[in-house]
């Protein structure tokens, strides 16, 4: 009888994977008395975007005894204000307000509560996604999809 094969560990995640959910609760306070006044929609959606740079954060975690400051941390906001979308982005260190466009394209669609909840059951179908996650040794029914 062979003995049970036991899964590799998995490597720990990258460090700009390893936020809480502080960002995204500091993310539109940071800048509530910016335009558009409106910041807290009810169709704001909010991401952390893959920032910094992957050759930023290497150099810093490679860097001895880490003494210069790590990279800066940044949430991207998209909310629906009347008729447009702005994208937001909020630095998290600072918290300041980088930037505020108003996109003209037809992409960063915002989707509804109706809609959410159906995208998302969707993306747990995701064949590509369902194999990463098998791959990994982790549970398709453990992950959590969150769209504000």
């Amino acid at each position: 009888m062979l003995p049970p094969v036991t899964p590799a560990p998995s490597p720990p995640p990258p460090p700009t994977i390893r936020w809480t959910h502080s960002p995204f609760r500091s993310s539109p306070s940071s800048a509530p008395s910016s335009p558009p006044h409106t910041l807290l929609h009810p169709t704001t959606s909010p991401s952390i975007r893959p920032e910094p740079d992957k050759h930023v954060l290497l150099s810093w975690l490679s860097s001895p005894g880490r003494r210069a400051l790590p990279p800066p941390r940044r949430a991207l906001l998209l909310t629906g204000v009347g008729a447009q979308t702005h994208e937001i982005i909020v630095d998290l260190t600072s918290k300041r307000l980088v930037s505020d466009r108003i996109l003209y394209s037809h992409g960063y669609p915002i989707l509804t509560i109706e809609e959410q909840i159906p995208a998302n059951n969707l993306a747990l179908k995701y064949g590509p996604l369902v194999a990463a996650m098998k791959g990994r040794n982790l549970k398709i029914e453990e992950v959590f999809l969150h769209t504000d």
